[in-house]
């Protein structure tokens, strides 16, 4: 395959499902994607949902709404670099560049759509709760042939739990009209949204298959879109320029939100960053990193007083801009590097610890994960967020508990409920189940009835779980926290 047939296949803008707007063109059915994804419930809720610090009061803070903006900003700089040289190189059709442009900045736009509350926190909390939990509360609700039926169908998904896979669920599941069709995406962007290759029941491995990149519940889309686009199971192209996109945007600017809570000054920073790259290779003379080194430099020069502290938050801000430069010139020279690896997709990476601006962006994580992921003011909310899942799933436990006839009364009666779901044994599951929002309840029903017939208890019970899941990972960070003092007794306002 030549590099411009790939390009027209990558770039496809057909989708799974039959849009009811025709005779657009290939941009405008990227554009329409763009539309999708920000006009979405589930990327609003991005706007109170955690960057670094939960439940911050203080606006210029990022939240993961105004990291996925600056992430997609950055993406669409590093694309519009790469389609210039592909182009100059005549890989890609002249009419597929803002098509490429396009596909890239949506995927950083929702490239953390699927995060919980609390972030990794909350990821953490739901994988613990269903490996100490799930057992004897499937055992309640389902017989025990269908428990190890249960192992080898959906119980990694939970066991595994990722926001990289949830978000995928999210765009095809659980957002758009017909939510049986989800947001109906091109094919070409949800495979742009995947960064990992393998379902939760594949086996693990480095790279590509260190994690899961979709659940078990979408692996037949997955398969569906690559059917479509005949790509191969490799990464999207665009993935490696979403994910180059994060680094260069995270790795600094979680560092100034840490600044602007008070957690780090610009001159500590400095001295640590030293400290951590001088402790690694030199770097070459002339590396892209040159004008951020010297900056750094200078900075040392300054003692950490009040008098140098507007000088130092200066440097700051233009050591950012220069990081921030040097990583988007190197994401599209590293791109075009390594096309043949990107065409079948099977580069890891594009920054990887070989390269100056891996090491280099691993001296800003060291950094970070020091001063802010591991702060106290980082650590207390995420400890008390890692509670509040715990907590949220403990409370709606007895859903997943009920035997699959009485779930299903809940599910059939929502509007009118009969006398055989107002008996005193359903009066807390009721209450439960109507806190659920009624379109990923459609969701479940819309993929239990999908399934092959018949569908065993184990199929049920995992769609069930991930009904509860969905509502809870689907939270705002303060939304949690209300619901769960709601379910706790503590507030009942």
């Amino acid at each position: 395959m030549t590099e411009r047939e790939f390009y027209k296949k990558a770039l496809s803008p057909v989708r799974l499902f039959t849009s009811t707007v025709s005779g657009r063109t290939t941009i405008r059915e990227f554009a329409s994607d763009r539309s999708r994804i920000v006009y979405s419930p589930a990327f609003r809720r991005l706007q109170q949902k955690a960057q670094v610090f939960s439940l911050v009061e203080n606006a210029a803070v990022r939240s993961r709404l105004t990291h996925s903006l600056e992430v997609a900003d950055i993406g669409r700089l590093i694309a519009d670099a790469v389609a210039t040289q592909l182009e100059d190189k005549e890989w890609i059709e002249s009419g597929l560049v803002p098509a490429f442009v396009q596909v890239v900045e949506n995927s950083c736009l929702m490239h953390d759509i699927g995060n919980p509350p609390f972030g990794h926190l909350g990821e953490a909390a739901i994988q613990d709760w269903f490996r100490n939990n799930w057992e004897d509360v499937a055992s309640l609700s389902i017989e025990s042939e269908e428990l190890e039926a249960l192992k080898a169908s959906y119980l990694q998904d939970f066991l595994q739990f990722d926001g990289n896979p949830q978000g995928l669920r999210i765009v095809t599941r659980l957002q758009g009209l017909k939510l049986a069709q989800g947001m109906n995406l091109t094919c070409s962007q949800l495979l742009a949204f995947i960064k990992y290759l393998r379902d939760p029941n594949g086996d693990p491995g480095e790279g590509l298959h260190k994690k899961p990149g979709y659940f078990a519940t979408e692996t037949d889309l997955v398969e569906s879109a690559r059917k479509t686009l005949v790509v191969g199971n490799g990464r999207h192209p665009a993935v490696y320029l979403m994910e180059a996109a994060d680094d260069a945007s995270y790795c600094v600017s979680d560092i100034e939100d840490g600044i602007e809570q008070g957690v780090i000054t610009a001159a500590d920073f400095f001295y640590e960053l030293a400290e951590e790259w001088s402790a690694r290779e030199d770097l070459p003379a002339d590396h892209a990193l040159l004008g951020a080194a010297s900056l750094l430099n200078k900075s040392l020069e300054l003692k950490p007083h009040v008098a140098h502290s507007d000088r130092l938050r200066e440097n700051f801000y233009n050591f950012k801009a220069e990081v921030s430069r040097a990583l988007q010139a190197e994401a599209a020279r590293l791109y075009v590097l390594a096309h043949d690896q990107i065409m079948t997709g099977s580069l890891p990476e594009l920054f990887s610890e070989e390269e100056p601006v891996g090491v280099f962006l691993k001296c800003l994580k060291v950094v970070a994960t020091k001063r802010l992921f591991r702060s106290l003011e980082a650590e207390k909310l995420e400890l008390a967020g890692y509670h509040m899942i715990s907590g949220l799933l403990d409370h709606f436990s007895p859903l997943l508990r009920l035997r699959r006839n009485l779930f299903q009364q809940l599910v059939s009666n929502r509007v009118k409920i009969p006398k055989t779901v107002t008996n005193r044994k359903l009066q807390l599951e009721r209450r439960l189940f109507d806190l659920l929002p009624p379109a990923y309840v459609e969701a479940y029903n819309n993929q239990l009835n999908g399934l092959d017939e018949p569908v065993g208890g184990d199929a049920e019970w995992g769609l069930r779980a991930h009904l509860i899941v969905d509502f809870i990972s689907g939270m705002t960070d303060d939304f949690a926290l209300r619901t769960h003092q709601l379910l706790s007794g503590i507030d009942v306002h």
